[in-house]
């Protein structure tokens, strides 16, 4: 089937909600895990290891305070809303959508990285692999 003008629009706003919400969902994700996960993670990290060294990326992770965090995923809903109200190509608002939502989950996944890879050295200088 040939796509015509009829069948194109519709297809692209139910796309643009989609990821629209998924990148509304991811930040919200990330909000969540950056502000309630992380610091418990703090936590057990000067609990489990009082002044032990921990990796870089890790330690960027926890160094970096709530409010960036909170300041940057409402700055990015913000930005979304601003783009549901201005934006008229239903492309570039899909594409923008989609954007948000892999900067989102690639944050989640350095954030996730960070806080498990102390654990896996640990368990590695357990089992005499480190």
């Amino acid at each position: 089937m040939l796509a015509t003008p009829q069948n194109v629009r519709p297809r692209h706003r139910i796309a643009g909600l989609i990821m629209l919400t998924l990148a509304v969902f991811g930040l919200l994700v990330l909000l969540f895990v950056s502000t309630v996960v992380v610091p418990k993670f703090r936590q057990i990290f000067d609990d489990f290891q009082p002044g032990g060294k921990l990796p870089a990326v890790t330690q960027m992770i926890l160094a970096t305070p709530r409010s960036v965090y909170v300041l940057c995923c409402l700055a990015a809903m913000a930005m979304l809303v601003w783009k549901e109200s201005r934006i008229t190509s239903r492309t570039r608002a899909l594409v923008i959508n989609t954007a948000v939502f892999i900067i989102a989950n690639v944050l989640l996944a350095v954030i996730v990285y960070a806080m498990f890879l102390p654990e896996i050295g640990i368990v590695n200088a357990q089992n005499g692999l480190h």
